[in-house]
């Protein structure tokens, strides 16, 4: 059981193993890729707390469907997989409080991704295939403010494609929830949230044809078409990609 909230944690200095159960109360356990901790088949943990998780790389071995309590620093970020095939499959997730170094290379239908958190999910000693769920504990600390649009997102190398997923929970305010890929998973590596392209009847490399005046502003503009389209959706992001305003079927004469 971790139940000791003074000081740094508890810290590894060589890699271990849990054939049992681990209880997360109060307090960390710091990890490393040279210090590794892993949950054997058949082993259990807790999914941990705010202020209680694996604070680095997490291995779970075995074909135990498994929530991974891992967080970074003073942030809570879970993980879950289903239940892989083989009994010693190996899947290893670290959450990370900060974003990848690349968020402006996505496909469609994504528009952007988080640009406060990721996570890390790689397999070994097995091809099994399993469904992934990222969490979020705290809404407005993710910039997530409307569940339509949430999606998960994994990078492919080059860019960032969009993982077909269901939400559960709230993503107002304070509130807490998760994302789960609507089927398996064949290919791993960084995954973080992802925010779909609802834009619809204006196309994003058409500006010509919109104006946004006074630009800069002091929180009051007006949005111009210039063509007469009969249905358009106009969203304002701020630099995080946290959509401040929604307009969804306007016309010219609006």
């Amino acid at each position: 059981i971790i139940n000791n909230s003074s000081g740094p944690g508890l810290t590894l200095n060589q890699s271990a193993s849990v054939s049992g159960v681990i209880g997360f109360t109060a307090g960390k356990i710091n990890t490393s890729s040279a210090h590794l901790l892993s949950v054997l088949n058949g082993a259990a943990t807790n999914p941990g707390n705010a202020t209680s998780f694996v604070n680095g790389p997490l291995r779970k071995i075995g074909n135990e469907a498994f929530e991974f309590p891992i967080g970074k620093n003073n942030s809570w970020g879970r993980l879950s997989i289903s239940a892989p095939t083989n009994a010693n499959s190996e899947f290893t997730a670290e959450y990370f409080d900060a974003a990848y170094s690349n968020t402006s290379s996505v496909n469609s239908p994504l528009a952007n991704v988080s640009s406060v958190e990721r996570w890390n999910l790689f397999r070994t000693n097995s091809t099994d295939s399993v469904e992934v769920s990222l969490y979020w504990d705290n809404a407005a600390s993710s910039n997530i403010s409307d569940c339509s649009i949430l999606t998960m997102a994994r990078w492919n190398g080059s860019a960032w494609d969009n993982v077909p997923c269901s939400t559960v929970g709230n993503c107002n305010g304070t509130a807490s929830g998760l994302t789960q890929s609507d089927s398996v998973l064949v290919n791993y590596g960084i995954f973080t949230f992802g925010y779909l392209d609802v834009v619809t009847g204006i196309k994003e490399n058409a500006i010509s044809n919109v104006q946004l005046f006074p630009n800069p502003n002091n929180g009051k503009a007006t949005l111009y078409l210039k063509d007469n389209y009969s249905q358009a959706s106009f969203r304002l992001l701020d630099i995080s990609g946290k959509t401040i305003i929604g307009l969804r079927n306007l016309t010219a004469e609006q």
